[in-house]
C-alpha cells in the first residue's frame, strides 16, 4: 500500500523538500528508517522531536503512535486525510499490528471485533435492530487499550444477573459489562466506556447504520505540553487529551476553571509565573478532573524589543534633583523582562527630549539583568516648563543584541522653585476684609467670608441669618459661613489673627525681590501669554485683552503692583498647562477694579479696595486692607 498522490502534496509540503517528502511516504509503508535529514525536516514540520521520534518508532513497529502524535500529524501536514492515509499505511504494514482483527462469538446477532495500532484502540461492536441478549453466562469479549492508566483490557459483556470467570489472559485487566436485555447498542457503548476508567475511545457502536459514539463516564485529564516546574522566559504550553473530541476550559490566577472561563484556542502563552487549571469537557457529556500546572517564569533571553519607564521621574523644581528617579526596563515581544543575553547590560541613555534647559546627573547607565535604575543618580533639569525625557538603548547588534531603540517619558512638569505665599489662617476665608463688604446683588459667594477689626453691620446685601451659637451668620447667597469681630466666643480672636496673617501674606509677597520680569508690556498685559516667575510693576497694570497664564500644576507667579489693577469688561485670565489659581499671587497697592462680565483667576492681595462690577467672576480669594465691593458676581474659593 502507498501513501496517494495528493497525500505526498502534503507530505511535501510539510518537509519543505521533495525528496524528504518521498522519503517518508515510503518509509509510512515499507518500514524504513529515515535519513538524518529527513528527520530534521520532520522534526522541525513536527514542532515537536518527541513526535517526530515517535512517527519513526512506528514506522520501524516499536512503538505505538498516541493521539497527540496523530494530531501533530494532522498540524503539520495541514490535512486530516493525508495524516489518515499515513497512518493507514502504518496500520497496513503487518508488523505494526500489535493484534490483528478478531471476530468472536456474542449472542446471535451480534458480533465485535477490534485492533490496537499503537495507542489507538479500534473497537466495532454491532447488532441487528431489536437483537435481544438471551443467553447467560459469558459472552463476547473486546480488547481495549486505556491511555489514560496504560492499562490493556479485556472486556466481557454478561447479561445481568449472570456469572463466569475472567477471561483476559496474563498481562490484561478484565472488566465485565453487565448489560441487560432491553439494552441499546449506545446503552452498552456507555457501560463499557464508564468501565474503563479514563478509556480513550470506549466503544463505537452500531445501530440500523448508524453510528453512535460512546460517552465515557470518565473523561481523561488535559494533558499540558509543558510539564510544571521553572523555566527561563515567555513559554508556550499547548494542551492535548486522550479523550477525543475534548474541549478545554481553563485559568491562570489559581481558580478553578468551568465552562465560563476562557476556552482553550490555540498555545497558552505563560510570560510570569502563574498557575495554569484546565477542565477537560467532553461535548457528549462528562467533564474531567481539574489539571493543575505550576510555573515558575525566571526572566528571559529573548530579543530585545522595546523600553518601558518602570517607573517615571518625580516633578521638581528647576535645578532640584528629581525625588524619584526614573527606571527603564529592557523588554521582549512577550513583554518579558530581557535578563539574559547582550541586551540585558545594554547601556541605557537619558536626554532631554523635548523643553529647554539642561538635563545634568549621571544620565547613561549600563542595566543589570535588564532593569536601569537610575536612583541616587541625581537627575536634574534646568529650566523650569514641561519636559520630555526620551530613554535610549545603545546599539549592542555587534555582540548579537540589536539595534538602538528609545522610549519617551510622560510630560513632567518642572517649577521655577518660586514658593507660594503662605496665607496661614486667612486661608480659612475667600473674602476677608478689614473695612467690610458690599454686595449690590444676587451675588454666589463660595467660601467663608470675614471682617474684622468692624462689626457685622459692614456686610450689606447677604439678609445675613445669625446663627444659634452667636459665632457666624449664614445666607442664601453664601456657600459657607459669614464671620465678623462682633460675633460670639472665638470669633474675634480668629479673625484677629487672619487679619494679621492678611498682612503677612501681603508683605510676603510685596518683599519678594529680584523679579524675573520688570515693568512687562509698560503695565500693559492683555493679549499676553505669562510663564511662571516674579513680576513687578513701578506702576499700575492694566489687562485690556484676554491674558493667558501658562505654566504647570507646581508652578508659582507672583505680581507685584505699585498702583491699581483694572481688567476690561469681558476679558479672561486663561490658565493653561496646568496652572493653578491657588499658585497666582496679585499684589496690588492700589484698588482693583474687574469691569462687568470680567473673569480673574488667581488670589488677590489689596491694600485699599478691590470692586467687583456686574456680572464679573473670580476663581480665587480676595482679601482687601479697605472694602470689597460686589454686584451679581460668582466668587468661587480656591481650592
Amino acid at each position: 500500500m502507498a501513501v496517494s498522490s495528493n497525500s505526498l502534496i502534503f507530505l511535501i509540503d510539510a518537509l519543505t523538500d521533495k525528496a524528504a517528502g518521498n522519503e517518508l511516504a515510503a518509509a509510512f509503508s515499507n518500514s524504513a528508517i529515515l535519513s538524518p535529514d529527513t528527520m530534521k525536516r520532520l522534526v522541525i514540520a513536527m514542532s515537536d522531536a518527541g513526535v517526530a521520534n515517535d512517527i519513526q518508532a512506528a514506522i520501524l513497529g516499536g512503538y505505538a503512535l498516541s493521539p497527540r502524535d496523530i494530531q501533530y500529524m494532522v498540524d503539520a501536514f495541514a490535512n486530516a486525510p493525508a495524516a489518515a492515509d499515513a497512518l493507514a499505511n502504518i496500520l497496513g504494514n503487518p508488523a505494526n499490528i500489535i493484534n490483528p482483527p478478531f471476530s468472536v462469538s456474542m449472542p446471535a446477532g451480534f458480533s465485535a471485533s477490534s485492533q490496537r495500532a499503537g495507542q489507538q484502540s479500534i473497537a466495532t461492536l454491532s447488532y441487528p435492530a431489536g437483537s435481544t441478549f438471551s443467553s447467560t453466562g459469558a459472552a463476547g469479549y473486546i480488547e481495549l487499550y486505556n491511555g489514560g492508566n496504560a492499562n490493556q483490557y479485556y472486556v466481557w459483556y454478561n447479561v445481568l444477573g449472570g456469572s463466569n470467570t475472567d477471561p483476559a489472559p496474563a498481562g490484561f485487566t478484565g472488566v465485565q459489562v453487565n448489560i441487560l436485555a432491553s439494552d441499546s447498542a449506545a446503552a452498552i457503548a456507555v457501560k463499557t466506556a464508564a468501565a474503563i476508567n479514563g478509556s480513550i475511545l470506549g466503544v463505537d457502536a452500531t445501530v440500523n447504520g448508524s453510528s453512535v459514539s460512546a460517552v465515557s463516564g470518565v473523561i481523561a485529564l488535559p494533558i499540558s505540553n509543558l510539564p510544571a516546574g521553572t523555566y527561563s522566559g515567555t513559554q508556550n504550553v499547548v494542551l492535548s487529551s486522550l479523550t477525543p473530541g475534548t474541549l478545554f476550559y481553563y485559568t491562570v490566577d489559581g481558580s478553578a476553571p468551568s465552562l465560563a472561563s476562557p476556552q482553550y484556542a490555540g498555545p497558552i502563552s505563560i510570560g510570569s509565573s502563574l498557575t495554569l487549571k484546565v477542565l477537560s469537557v467532553n461535548p457528549n457529556g462528562g467533564n474531567s478532573a481539574v489539571a493543575s500546572y505550576s510555573y515558575v517564569i525566571t526572566g528571559s533571553a529573548g530579543v530585545a524589543t522595546y523600553l518601558v519607564w518602570t517607573t517615571q521621574p518625580s516633578s521638581a523644581a528647576q535645578t532640584v534633583v528629581f525625588s524619584t528617579q526614573p527606571v527603564i526596563t529592557i523588554k521582549d515581544a512577550s513583554n518579558a523582562t530581557v535578563t539574559t543575553g547582550p541586551d540585558a547590560t545594554a547601556l541605557i541613555t537619558i536626554s532631554l527630549f523635548s523643553g529647554t534647559g539642561a538635563l545634568s546627573g549621571t544620565v547613561s547607565m549600563n542595566a543589570v539583568a535588564g532593569v536601569a535604575n537610575f536612583a541616587g543618580k541625581g537627575l536634574k533639569i534646568s529650566l523650569f516648563g514641561n519636559k520630555t525625557l526620551r530613554a535610549t538603548k545603545a546599539d549592542t547588534s555587534g555582540g548579537g543584541g540589536t539595534l538602538p531603540f528609545s522610549a519617551d517619558s510622560l510630560s513632567l512638569n518642572i517649577s521655577n522653585g518660586l514658593a507660594a505665599v503662605n496665607l496661614l489662617t486667612a486661608a480659612n476665608y475667600v473674602i476677608l476684609t478689614e473695612a467690610g463688604v458690599t454686595n449690590t446683588s444676587g451675588s454666589v459667594v463660595t467660601g467663608n467670608i470675614g471682617v474684622s477689626p468692624i462689626a457685622h453691620t459692614a456686610i450689606t446685601g447677604f439678609s445675613l441669618v445669625l446663627d444659634g451659637t452667636g459665632d457666624f451668620s449664614t445666607s442664601s447667597q453664601v456657600v459657607g459661613h459669614v464671620f465678623a469681630a462682633d460675633y460670639a466666643h472665638g470669633t474675634p480672636a480668629a479673625l484677629t489673627q487672619a487679619i494679621s496673617d492678611m498682612g503677612t501674606a501681603y508683605t510676603d509677597a510685596s518683599g519678594r525681590t529680584s523679579p524675573d520680569f520688570t515693568n512687562l508690556g509698560s503695565g500693559e498685559i492683555g493679549s499676553l501669554t505669562l510663564t511662571p516667575g516674579l513680576y513687578k510693576w513701578t506702576t499700575g497694570v492694566t489687562i485690556s485683552n484676554d491674558v493667558t497664564i501658562s505654566g504647570g500644576p507646581n508652578d508659582v507667579f507672583i505680581f507685584q503692583i505699585s498702583g491699581t489693577l483694572t481688567m476690561a469688561a469681558a476679558k479672561s485670565m486663561i490658565l493653561t498647562g496646568g496652572v493653578k489659581a491657588e499658585n497666582i499671587f496679585w499684589q496690588y497697592s492700589g484698588a482693583a477694579t474687574f469691569s462687568p462680565n470680567a473673569v480673574a483667576k488667581g488670589i488677590f492681595l489689596g491694600a485699599t479696595s478691590t470692586a467687583f462690577q456686574t456680572n464679573s467672576s473670580l476663581d480665587g480669594r480676595v482679601y482687601g486692607g479697605t472694602s470689597v465691593t460686589l454686584d451679581a458676581n460668582a466668587i468661587t474659593q480656591k481650592p
